[in-house]
C-alpha cells in the first residue's frame, strides 16, 4: 500500500516539475518594475491614447514566424489580453486569433470598404468602418453597439470614452458602455490626424490651419489652440512628460507644452514630409519620412542631433512609411507600398541603426504591433505573427500562473482522490481481518 501512496505522489510532483519548468523556462514578458508577470498589450494604434508608440514588451531578434493567418487587416493589428484583433475589410468582418497560435476565436460582421482602426478597452473591440462606429464584445465579437455617424480614423479609449475624428470637420465622444454621444467639437478644417487622449484633455491637430488643440475631455471645451506651425499637419499629437510632439508636412518636429500649448522647442527640418508623431525613447525621438527621403531618423532628444538615420529606399507607388514602433531597444517599420510591388518590416537597433532582420512580402503593409515579446502586421492578405520559438512546445501567452492554475487544481484532485482511495482500501482490509 505504501507503494501505491509513493508512486502516486512521485508521478504527481513528477508532472508538477515538468509543468513548472515549461512555464517558467518560456520568458514571454518583460515584467514592470511594479507588478511581475504582466503583459504590456498593445490595445490601440500607437499603443496608448497618448500615442506613444512605445511598449515595454521584449521583441523578436529574428523573423521567426510564430504562425500566420489568411486574412489581412486594413488598420494595423490590435493584440490585448491573449488575442489579437483586425479589421478585414476584404471580408467585412473583424476576427479575433489566439496570440499565441493564430487560431480563430471569433469572426463579427462588420461591413466596410474602409477601415480606420480598432481598440480594446472594458472588455471591448471598438472598430471603425466606413460610416460606422461599432462597438463589440471582446470574448465573443457580439455586437453591443454601434454610431451611424460618419466617422474616421483610429478610436482613442480612456476614462469610459471613445475619441474619434467625426462628420463635417469635427471631433467627437461617445459613452464606451452605450455608444451614447457626449459632445463632438467642429473645427472648419479637416482633420488628418488622430486625436491623443492624456491627463484630462483631448489633442487634435488641423490640417491646413496648422495649430494644435487642447479641449476639455468632458465636454470638448478648447482650453488652448497653439499658434499655426505650419500648413499640412496631418500626424497624430504624441503627449509625453509633459509635451506635445507634432510632426510637420515641412519636415519639422514641433514641441509644445502640455498645459498652454506654447512652442517649447523645434527639431529639424529631417529631409523628407513627416506625416507621423515621433516615438520617444531611450533619450532619442524616432520618426520615419516620406516620398524621396523615406528613411527612419533617430534623434538626440537634448541636442536634437540626428544620432543616426536607416535609407529605407526609393518610394514606390505610394511612396510612404508607417509610423516607427519602438521596444527592446529596437524600431520596427512598415513600408507601405502600392500594388504590383513588394512590402516589407524592418526591424533596426535602436541605438546604432543597424539592421537586425527584414521580412518581405506582397503588396501593401499595415503598421505593427507589439506585444508579449511578439510583433504582428498584416502583409498583403496574410497576417504575421514573428516571434521565438516556443520552449518544449508549449508557449505562455498570458499570465503564466493563471495557465497553471487549472493544472494545479487537476493535480491536487489527483492527491486527493489517491489519498482517499488508499484510506478506502485501508478500512477495507481492517474490516475483513476484523472478520
Amino acid at each position: 500500500m505504501r507503494k501505491v501512496i509513493v508512486s502516486s505522489f512521485l508521478i504527481v510532483s513528477i508532472f508538477l516539475s515538468t509543468l513548472l519548468l515549461i512555464f517558467g523556462a518560456v520568458p514571454y514578458v518583460k515584467a514592470t518594475p511594479t507588478s511581475t508577470n504582466v503583459v504590456d498589450w498593445w490595445p490601440m494604434w500607437r499603443h496608448d491614447a497618448r500615442r506613444s508608440g512605445y511598449s515595454t514588451s521584449t521583441a523578436p531578434n529574428t523573423n521567426h514566424t510564430r504562425w500566420t493567418y489568411s486574412a489581412r487587416g486594413w488598420a494595423d493589428p490590435i493584440a490585448a489580453d491573449g488575442m489579437v484583433f483586425i479589421a478585414f475589410n476584404a471580408d467585412n468582418a473583424t476576427l479575433a486569433l489566439n496570440v499565441a497560435t493564430g487560431q480563430l476565436i471569433w469572426r463579427s460582421p462588420t461591413p466596410s470598404a474602409y477601415v480606420g482602426g480598432v481598440a480594446v478597452a472594458y472588455d471591448t473591440v471598438f472598430v471603425q468602418c466606413d460610416a460606422i462606429l461599432y462597438a463589440l464584445d471582446e470574448y465573443t465579437g457580439a455586437q453591443k453597439w454601434n454610431s451611424t455617424d460618419s466617422h474616421t480614423g483610429c478610436p482613442a479609449v480612456a476614462d469610459g470614452m471613445v475619441f474619434i475624428n467625426g462628420p463635417q470637420k469635427r471631433i467627437c465622444c461617445f459613452n464606451a458602455t452605450t455608444g451614447a454621444l457626449k459632445w463632438s467639437r467642429p473645427f472648419g478644417y479637416t482633420l488628418y490626424g488622430q486625436p491623443a487622449v492624456a491627463d484630462g484633455m483631448v489633442f487634435i491637430d488641423t490640417w491646413s490651419e496648422g495649430k494644435v488643440y487642447a479641449l476639455e475631455k468632458f465636454t470638448g471645451a478648447i482650453i488652448w489652440s497653439s499658434i499655426s506651425l505650419t500648413p499640412y499637419l496631418e500626424a497624430a499629437p504624441v503627449v509625453v512628460n509633459g509635451k506635445v510632439y507634432m510632426g510637420g508636412g515641412n519636415g519639422v518636429i514641433y514641441v509644445l507644452d502640455e498645459y498652454t500649448g506654447t512652442l517649447v522647442k523645434t527639431y529639424g527640418p529631417v529631409g523628407g514630409y513627416l506625416n507621423q508623431g515621433p516615438v520617444l525613447a531611450y533619450g532619442k525621438l524616432f520618426v520615419g519620412t516620406d516620398d524621396s527621403d523615406r528613411r527612419i531618423y533617430a534623434i538626440d532628444e537634448a541636442s536634437g542631433a540626428v544620432v543616426w538615420s536607416y535609407y529605407i529606399g526609393p518610394p514606390g507607388s505610394w511612396g510612404a512609411l508607417h509610423e516607427p514602433k519602438v521596444a527592446d531597444h529596437k524600431v520596427f517599420v512598415t513600408d507601405m507600398v502600392g500594388t504590383g510591388t513588394l512590402s516589407k518590416v524592418y526591424a533596426l537597433n535602436a541605438d546604432t541603426g543597424q539592421l537586425i532582420w527584414t521580412f518581405t512580402g506582397a503588396a501593401s503593409a499595415t503598421g505593427v504591433a507589439i506585444a508579449n515579446g511578439m510583433v504582428f502586421v498584416s502583409v498583403g492578405n496574410i497576417t504575421y505573427a514573428f516571434g521565438p520559438p516556443p520552449v518544449g512546445g508549449i508557449w505562455v501567452p498570458v499570465d503564466k500562473f493563471g495557465l497553471l492554475a487549472p493544472y494545479i487544481g487537476l493535480t491536487s484532485t489527483i492527491i486527493l482522490l489517491t489519498v482517499a482511495t488508499v484510506v478506502y482500501i485501508k478500512r477495507v482490509k481492517r474490516r475483513k481481518e476484523k472478520q
